[in-house]
C-alpha cells in the first residue's frame, strides 16, 4: 500500500506537445510516467489544464478524461480565453493529473509557452495586416490642381502660393476601387505659412462633389453628369501661434465627412441625390476645391499668402 501511495504521488514530466487551434483552443500531449520512469500505459487519467501568467489564471481551466496508449501518451484539449493577448507577458500551462482518472489532482507541471502557442497572435496580428492594407490614402500634388489663370496662385517648387482670395483652386479623382462608404472618408490639406509674426486663426474652405459620366440621351439621371459644386464646407478653426523668426511654418487641415440615411451616401456640409459618396450607386468622378476662408469672412484672419503643399483624401476599401 505504501508503494501504490508513492506511485500516485510522482509528478508528470517531459514530452509535453501544445498545438494552437483556429478556434481558441490547445491540443495538449504529454507522456505520463511513474516514480521508476515507466510510463503509465492503457489507463484512465483525470487532467485538468489552465493558461496561467507569471501570477494570475486566464480565464477558466479545462477538465478532460483521457486514456494513456501503450506508450503512455495522453491528448486532450484545452480551451482558452478569446481576449487573451499573446503579445505581452510570458505565459505557461498548469496540467494537474489524476492517474486514478478521477479529479483528485495530486500531479502537477508546469509548462511555459515559448513560441507555438504564439499562433493565435499572428492570427490577430494578420487581422491587423488586413486593416492596414484597407485604409487608403491618395496623395495630390498643389503643383496638381487646376486653377483659375489669375496672379492669386503662383507655382513654387514645393506647391503653390495662394493668396487671400475667393478663389477656388482643386482636382478630381475617378472614384477608388472598391470604395467602402461604412467609414467615413477624410480630405486633407497641406500647406506652410511664410510668415507668422502674431497670433491669427486659419480656416480653409472645401466644396467637394461628384458626378457620373457618359449617361446616355434621355436617360432618367440625365444632368447628373455635368460637373458642379454643392456649398462650401469650412474645415474646425486652427489657432496658429507666432512663430517669431522661423519661416514656412507647416500646418493641415482636415475635413470630415457625414452620412446621410436618407441618401445612403457620405457627403460634405450638403447632399442631395446627386451626391453620391457611397460603393454601389456612387457617382464615378469625385471633385474637391479649395478656398481661403480669411477672404470670404468666415473667421479667419490670416491674411498673407499661404504656400499650399497639397491635398490627401483618406478612405477605406472592402475586404
Amino acid at each position: 500500500m505504501k508503494t501504490f501511495k508513492f506511485y500516485f504521488l510522482i509528478s508528470m514530466f517531459a514530452s509535453v506537445i501544445i498545438y494552437a487551434q483556429a478556434m481558441n483552443q490547445f491540443n495538449y500531449q504529454a507522456v505520463v510516467r511513474n516514480a521508476s520512469n515507466q510510463v503509465i500505459a492503457n489507463a484512465t487519467i483525470g487532467v485538468r489544464l489552465s493558461l496561467w501568467n507569471a501570477t494570475t489564471q486566464i480565464g477558466s481551466a479545462t477538465t478532460n478524461t483521457v486514456v494513456s496508449n501503450a506508450n503512455g501518451l495522453i491528448t486532450c484539449t484545452m480551451l482558452i480565453p478569446s481576449n487573451v493577448d499573446w503579445s505581452t507577458g510570458t505565459y505557461y500551462i498548469k496540467s494537474e493529473i489524476d492517474p486514478a482518472g478521477g479529479n483528485n489532482y495530486t500531479l502537477t507541471s508546469n509548462s511555459p509557452l515559448n513560441s507555438v502557442p504564439y499562433a493565435e497572435y499572428a492570427k490577430t496580428a494578420a487581422s491587423l495586416k488586413n486593416n492596414e492594407m484597407l485604409h487608403k490614402k491618395i496623395y495630390i500634388p498643389a503643383n496638381a490642381f487646376g486653377y483659375p489663370n489669375t496672379t492669386n496662385f503662383t507655382r513654387k517648387t514645393m506647391g503653390v502660393l495662394w493668396q487671400n482670395t475667393t478663389d477656388y483652386a482643386g482636382f478630381a479623382i475617378s472614384r477608388p476601387y472598391n470604395f467602402d462608404d461604412s467609414k467615413l472618408m477624410k480630405v486633407t490639406i497641406y500647406f506652410a505659412l511664410p510668415t507668422n509674426p502674431n497670433n491669427t486663426f486659419i480656416r480653409w474652405k472645401m466644396r467637394a462633389d461628384s458626378n457620373e459620366s457618359n449617361i446616355a440621351q434621355g436617360s432618367a439621371v440625365s444632368g447628373w453628369d455635368s460637373i458642379d459644386y454643392g456649398a462650401s464646407i469650412n474645415a474646425p478653426l486652427l489657432t496658429s501661434y507666432a512663430s517669431g523668426s522661423y519661416t514656412n511654418v507647416a500646418k493641415y487641415q482636415t475635413f470630415t465627412a457625414q452620412y446621410s440615411s436618407t441618401y445612403n451616401t457620405q457627403y460634405f456640409n450638403s447632399v442631395t441625390t446627386g451626391d453620391n459618396f457611397n460603393s454601389t450607386n456612387g457617382n464615378n468622378i469625385w471633385h474637391f476645391e479649395f478656398s481661403r476662408g480669411a477672404a470670404a469672412n468666415n473667421g479667419e484672419t490670416y491674411t498673407d499668402p499661404m504656400l499650399v503643399l497639397g491635398a490627401e483624401i483618406e478612405y477605406w476599401e472592402k475586404f
